[in-house]
C-alpha cells in the first residue's frame, strides 16, 4: 500500500533555519510529509490548542535541539518541550537530534539566558532517555534523520495516509509485494546502520594561537637629569672648571626629546608579544582551496617579527647619569612610524583592515600550516578575534570569534 506519514518537525527557529529546511526537504525525498509550527507565535495562547490537534494528526514526532532553549510558555517551559511532552503522551513514536557539542556555531546561535540554559540542560537529559541521536552539521542531520525514520517505519508501523481508490484492492498481491519491500528494507536498515556507525568524513579546520591572547600593558618609565649644572663659585679657577664641567651636562631639552624618541621602542619592548598562529585540520579528510580570514581589532598591531619592528635612525642617549626612573603615563603608539610591516615571509600575510589571509590549494588531514608572528597592544579593553574559515568542502563560511582582555 502506498502510505504517506506525517512527521511533526519541532525545534528553535531562528538558529536553526537551515536545519529545518534541510530535515523538511529529506523528509519531502523519501515521499513523506512534513509538518511544523513555523506560522504559529510563541505568545499566541489559541495556537498552543492548534499546534496540539497538529501532532495528534502526525505519525511520527521528531525534535531538532541547538544551544537555544526557545521561547517560553506561560507555564515556564519551551514551546518546543512542551511539544515534545505531549507527543510522548499520546504515545507517537518520538525521535531527538541534539547537537554535539564540538560543532561550530555562531554567537547568535548560542543561549543568552544562564536560567534557559539550565532549562536546556535538563531538557537534554530528558532527551536521552529516548530515541536520540547527535548532529555537527546539517549534511550529517539529515542522514541521520532519514536512517532513524525509515528504522521506525519497521519498528513501530503508524496507520499514515493511504489513497482511497488502493486501500483494498488487490489484497493478496498488495501483501505480497509488501512482504517483499519489507525484506529489501529490512536490508537497507541494516546497511544504514552499519554507516550511521562508521565516522562521518569531512575536513574541520581550526585557527588557533601557540600563547594565551590577554595581554597587561606595562608603560616605559622615563628617565631624568639627575646631574644639575653648578652655579656657585668662589674663584676664577673654579668657575672655568665649572663651566667645563657643565658643557658636559646633556640639556633638559635633550632629556625631553629623548624620552620622546626612546617611548615607542620602549613601549614595544615591555608589551610585543611573540608567538605562533596556525590553521589545522583535525578532520578526517583533506581540505582542498583554502581560504582563511583571521581580523584582528585595530587596538592589536600585527607584526612578522620581533625584528621587523624598528626605527629608523639612531637616537642620541645622553652621557651623564640617567639610571633614576619616574612613571609617565599611556601615549599613544604610531603604528607605522614603528615598520613597514610589509616583509612576510610565509603563507600569511597581512592585507587591510588588520586582517592575516592565508590561502591553500590543500591541507591533509592532521597536517597544519604555521607561522611566527608578533602581536602588540595598543588600547585596554575587551575585544575580538573573528575567524573565517572556508573551503571547497564546505557548504558556506564557518566563522568564529575568540575574546581578547586588554589591561594594564
Amino acid at each position: 500500500m502506498d502510505v504517506k506519514f506525517q512527521i511533526f518537525i519541532s525545534s528553535t527557529y531562528h538558529d536553526l533555519i537551515e536545519e529545518r529546511e534541510s530535515a523538511i526537504a529529506a523528509i519531502l525525498k523519501i515521499g513523506h510529509i512534513p509538518i511544523g509550527m513555523e506560522m504559529f507565535k510563541a505568545e499566541d495562547v489559541d495556537s498552543w490548542e492548534v499546534i496540539k490537534r497538529t501532532i495528534e494528526s502526525a505519525d511520527y514526532y521528531i525534535v531538532i535541539i541547538g544551544h537555544k532553549y526557545g521561547s517560553i510558555a506561560k507555564n515556564g517551559k519551551s514551546f518546543t518541550e512542551m511539544e515534545y511532552d505531549y507527543a510522548v503522551k499520546l504515545g507517537i513514536p518520538a525521535l531527538a537530534f541534539i547537537i554535539d557539542g564540538s560543532a561550530i556555531r555562531k554567537a547568535s546561535q548560542m543561549e543568552e539566558s544562564e536560567d534557559n540554559r539550565q532549562k536546556l540542560k535538563k531538557f537534554k537529559k530528558k532527551l536521552e532517555k529516548k530515541n536520540r541521536d547527535t548532529w555537527e552539521d546539517k549534511s550529517e542531520l539529515s542522514y541521520k534523520l532519514v536512517s532513524s525514520l525509515t528504522s521506525q517505519f519497521n519498528i513501530n508501523p503508524r496507520p499514515g495516509w493511504i489513497r482511497r481508490e488502493r486501500s483494498y484492492s488487490d489484497s493478496i498481491d498488495e501483501l505480497t509485494r509488501l512482504s517483499k519491500e519489507n525484506s529489501e528494507l529490512r536490508e537497507r536498515i541494516l546497511l544504514l546502520e552499519e554507516l550511521s556507525k562508521s565516522e562521518i568524513r569531512k575536513p574541520l579546520l581550526k585557527v588557533s594561537f601557540s600563547e594565551d591572547l590577554s595581554f597587561s600593558i606595562k608603560i616605559p618609565k622615563k628617565r631624568i637629569r639627575i646631574e644639575k649644572p653648578i652655579e656657585d663659585v668662589s674663584s676664577y679657577a673654579e668657575k672655568n672648571q665649572n663651566q667645563m664641567y657643565n658643557r658636559k651636562l646633556s640639556s633638559q631639552e635633550q632629556y625631553n626629546r629623548y624620552n620622546d624618541e626612546i617611548y615607542p621602542s620602549k613601549y614595544v619592548e615591555l608589551n610585543a608579544k611573540s608567538l605562533k598562529i596556525s590553521l589545522s585540520n583535525i578532520g578526517n579528510i583533506k581540505a582542498t582551496l583554502i581560504d582563511v580570514e583571521v581580523k584582528l581589532p585595530n587596538e592589536i598591531a600585527i607584526f612578522s617579527s620581533l625584528a621587523s619592528i624598528s626605527r629608523d635612525g639612531r637616537l642620541n642617549e645622553p652621557d651623564d647619569c640617567i639610571d633614576v626612573y619616574e612613571n609617565q603615563e599611556m601615549r599613544p603608539i604610531d603604528v607605522k612610524g614603528l615598520s613597514q610591516r610589509s616583509h612576510w615571509y610565509s603563507d600569511w600575510k597581512l592585507s587591510a583592515n588588520n586582517t592575516l589571509k592565508l590561502s591553500l590549494d590543500v591541507l591533509i588531514h592532521t597536517k597544519s600550516n604555521q607561522a611566527n608572528i608578533v602581536l602588540l597592544p595598543l588600547a585596554k579593553g575587551s575585544f575580538e578575534i573573528e575567524i573565517k574559515c572556508l573551503c571547497n568542502e564546505y557548504h558556506e563560511p564557518v566563522i568564529e570569534t575568540i575574546p581578547v582582555m586588554i589591561t594594564g
